[in-house]
């Protein structure tokens, strides 16, 4: 299965088993889940960006690059992780304890259940041990074998969640589903490599060698990375803190649309990290078109499929999830967040290219801003208004934050005004334009009708604008450019 259509996957399961959990496993159990289990995965990023170390030193040495062998990154990057853990799991452990006592109340679970979720918890995080394995795959060029591992991930979560609700119709069950979900992926990399014997793990000098080689890398790339999973980790945090577990379910309900586009996004570009890394070396130019060609299809593909969710949004969550939630409390959340999404889209490939380019950590101090702005907003904006003003602190910063990316992306990647208008990126933006405000005039029109705004007619009204517009301009798009974005060798 192809990375994006084993993300797509993904996706469609998370989304359409959400009404299910909330009717059967209840609201606040699934939250205390949620808040928990949210500050487990942000605690994997203790490994300081090794993973994409190895994936970055791995395509290089196919690219020709003298250095260490490939098995002496993924030894090294496996000896690290087994430090990290030994010293966060179980700090981590005495912290999941208290976060789901202290909750287990207003969540409507037992002392039991708590426990059970904590300890849960903790054996998510403990994935730290074999997390670079998934990384060996992707840096030796297996990543298609790598996302049909996601994909068996995808299954088993799916199978343990219907079972967990229909069966049992325990919280437990359903997180213990979503632990073996996350360690599937890691296992079957395991498997793949022993299989093809592609490494040969060594804890010896060279390992050690090669880790202080991938630590001076990474840690200069961590420092973006560990920014970026606080600001999309902090609103469940804080929402779970202000407010209560039933309204983290909530809020994940529109913060999990927002995450499956970025992810579904993010799936679509991370294939081009070993692109980038060999083509930086062996053809700067070409490597830079790669680049612009790429955030154009990211800005354009996220800003069309959002335009279509945020014009339907009122329709889609009465659908999707039912009269019993706060509908419209969802659906303005969500709104909320995919604007923020699509302006933060073009962004997106920006930082991996400047690690691919050996410049790690170049966009930190515009994710840091992006950071402080996003922390100074939350609390008061969630305090006035609830999980909208969540999603409000987490997206109003990128009016500044989005420039500044593209100015620094100009000095870093050397990307000028010629670059980006080649890729095409000027028509993209004004299909998206145009067809936005057609559908928002079409919105109004309906709601003087005394119909709902946001609903179907205007998401068709924008979908077909788009595909009027998108033919008008046919000649100033980038196709050929897509061809060759679609040809690049892994």
């Amino acid at each position: 299965m192809s990375s994006a259509g084993a993300g797509l996957l993904g996706i469609v399961v998370g989304l359409a088993l959400l009404p299910l959990v909330i009717a059967t496993i209840g609201s606040g159990a699934y939250g205390l889940w949620l808040l928990v289990s949210a500050v487990s995965v942000y605690l994997q990023y203790a490994d300081v960006g090794v993973g994409s170390a190895i994936v970055h030193f791995g395509s290089r040495s196919r690219a020709g690059v003298q250095g260490h062998t490939f098995s002496q990154y993924v030894s090294g990057g496996l000896m690290w992780n087994m430090l990290v853990a030994t010293a966060v799991v179980p700090l981590f452990a005495v912290l999941a304890i208290f976060i789901t006592s202290s909750n287990a109340g207003a969540a409507g679970v037992s002392s039991a259940d708590a426990n059970a979720l904590a300890l849960l918890a903790t054996l998510m995080l403990a994935c730290l041990l074999v997390s670079p394995f998934a990384s060996a795959l992707i840096g030796s060029g297996l990543l298609p074998v790598e996302r049909r591992n996601q994909s068996i991930g995808i299954a088993v979560r799916c199978a343990g969640t219907l079972t967990a609700c229909l069966v049992f119709d325990s919280i437990v069950w359903l997180a213990a589903a979503e632990v073996i979900a996350a360690i599937t992926p890691h296992a079957a990399a395991v498997i793949a490599l022993a299989r093809r014997k592609l490494l040969k793990i060594s804890f010896r000098h060279g390992a050690f060698s090669a880790l202080r080689k991938m630590l001076r890398y990474s840690i200069r790339s961590f420092g973006v990375a560990l920014v970026g999973a606080t600001i999309l980790q902090l609103g469940t945090v804080v929402v779970g803190s202000l407010m209560g577990p039933s309204d983290v379910t909530y809020y994940n309900a529109a913060f999990r649309v927002y995450t499956a586009a970025r992810q579904l996004l993010t799936w679509i570009v991370d294939p081009f990290r070993s692109t980038l890394s060999r083509q930086f070396v062996e053809d700067p130019p070409r490597a830079r078109r790669i680049l612009t060609t790429l955030c154009a299809a990211a800005f354009g593909a996220s800003a069309l499929g959002a335009g279509v969710l945020v014009f339907g949004a009122s329709d889609i969550v009465h659908l999707w999830l039912g009269a019993s939630v706060p509908t419209a409390t969802i659906s303005l959340t969500m709104i909320v967040l995919l604007v923020g999404f699509v302006v933060n889209a073009i962004q997106i490939p920006l930082v991996p290219a400047g690690d691919a380019l050996g410049r790690p950590g170049a966009f930190f101090l515009i994710q840091l801003t992006w950071l402080v702005a996003f922390a100074a907003l939350v609390f008061p904006l969630v305090h006035g208004l609830g999980i909208v003003g969540a999603a409000l602190a987490l997206s109003a910063p990128l009016a500044l934050i989005a420039p500044l990316y593209l100015w620094r992306a100009r000095s870093v990647l050397e990307l000028g005004a010629d670059d980006w208008r080649a890729s095409g990126i000027f028509a993209i933006f004004a299909i998206v334009s145009a067809s936005a405000i057609l559908a928002f005039v079409a919105a109004v029109i309906q709601f003087f009708a005394g119909l709902e705004p946001l609903s179907f007619y205007s998401t068709l009204t924008f979908a077909v604008s788009a595909v009027v517009f998108a033919i008008m301009l046919r000649n100033h798009l980038p196709t050929q450019r897509i061809r060759e974005l679609l040809r690049a060798k892994l």
